[in-house]
């Protein structure tokens, strides 16, 4: 009989070759943040599905940073306890990146077995806040608890945009041989169904990376997340399977860079005389999203981030009800992805962000750019 039985992580990022072990959580820094994506899988050769109608709940506990990645490790290492909701997400709020990670699945039933597993440990990568997606599943076997850690590969762009036809998608990683042809990129749902595949054109050197063609059919493909899988060639005309990694599908989106600014200004008053003090002023302003000549705007002001700003924005189309039943928007880290409830339809897109306060913020603290000009 199955049983509920193994987790595994697949983490889209590369792992670096050394690590320094700490024994105190260091300080925390702006500029983190990951997902952690809850999936069920029935079989060990299978592909997860997105545990999208329970909350599942994960703790994870910061172990140490890596020293030797690119880039300096920042965010929180506190230790979390957050549940998935009825979106198979979790969103680690400024989560410590460039930093290794023990993932403790502490919801018992329905999944009766997983939350008595050990924890799976897992680097997080120095990337763009929220672009760090790990799949985190738990399989029935009937082999018994098994732990299993697996570096994934990291798709870029990432989304990919449906309006792309052309173009090229780099996967990152380690292993990518052209020793016996070009490696098989395959694109399957979340339901194991193969949707689209092409072969790379090139790969690098020193096997950490491989590129191809965005696929002809990408613009037919129903947004989502979807399981990119990539396979060296083998003698023969054959495949062997080398590993895998989300790749997200969207039909537009818009970007939000850019941090809250502030500056010390003199102010002058009289009091029995000329007084003067310095006061620190923060940016206000607008971000702005228009679909199909409907203007969506949120405010920005101290305490602001890009992340908070897509989020709003997210809420605001979809609340709105002059366009939300042409499309819908989710907030993925800095950007808003938009997809369009009816398929084959299409919609003017644009964005723009503006300070209220130009006098001292002549540029603005954020920006804001859509994907492409149409929907």
């Amino acid at each position: 009989m199955k049983t509920r039985s193994v987790m595994t992580l697949l983490f889209l990022a590369l792992s670096c070759s050394s690590c320094d072990d700490t024994t105190n959580l260091p300080p925390t820094t702006p500029g983190g943040g990951f997902y952690v994506q809850t999936l069920g899988q029935d079989n060990t050769s299978g592909f997860g599905v997105p545990f999208a109608t329970y909350g599942i709940n994960v703790q994870g506990v910061w172990d140490h940073d890596n020293a030797s990645c690119l880039g300096t490790p920042v965010g929180d290492a506190s230790t979390w306890n957050l549940n998935s909701s009825n979106t198979s997400l979790i969103m680690v709020t400024n989560g410590r990146l460039c930093a290794y990670w023990k993932f403790y699945w502490q919801t018992q039933s329905p999944f009766i077995g997983c939350g008595n597993l050990p924890p799976a440990t897992g680097y997080v990568p120095r990337c763009p806040p929220y672009w760090a997606l790990m799949q985190y599943t738990c399989i029935l076997t009937n082999g018994g608890p098994i732990i299993s850690d697996a570096l994934g590969i990291q798709f870029s762009p990432a989304p990919t945009f449906t309006d792309v036809t052309s173009g090229t998608i780099t996967a990152l990683g380690t292993g990518f041989s052209a020793t016996n042809g070009m490696p098989l990129f395959q694109y399957f749902d979340l339901n194991g169904t193969l949707v689209a595949q092409t072969n790379a054109t090139s790969v690098a050197a020193n096997g950490n990376s491989a590129a191809g063609p965005v696929p002809s059919n990408i613009g037919s493909t129903t947004p989502g997340f979807y399981l990119g899988r990539v396979s060296n060639a083998a003698p023969g005309g054959s495949y062997t399977y080398l590993n895998s990694g989300s790749v997200i599908v969207a039909n537009g989106g818009v970007t939000i860079d850019g941090y809250e600014q502030s500056t010390d200004v003199r102010r002058r008053w009289a009091i029995g005389g000329d007084c003067m003090m310095w006061v620190t002023v923060y940016d206000h302003g607008t971000v702005s999203i228009t679909v199909n000549g409907v203007v969506l705007s949120v405010s920005y002001s101290q305490y602001s981030t890009s992340s908070t700003i897509a989020t709003d924005l997210a809420n605001t189309i979809n609340a709105n009800t002059s366009i939300n039943t042409l499309v819908s928007a989710t907030a993925w880290g800095t950007q808003v992805l938009i997809n369009v409830t009816q398929s084959g339809s299409h919609y003017s897109l644009s964005a723009t962000a503006a300070s209220s306060d130009t006098g001292d913020f002549p540029d603005g603290s954020f920006s804001a750019y859509a994907s492409a000009p149409t929907l």
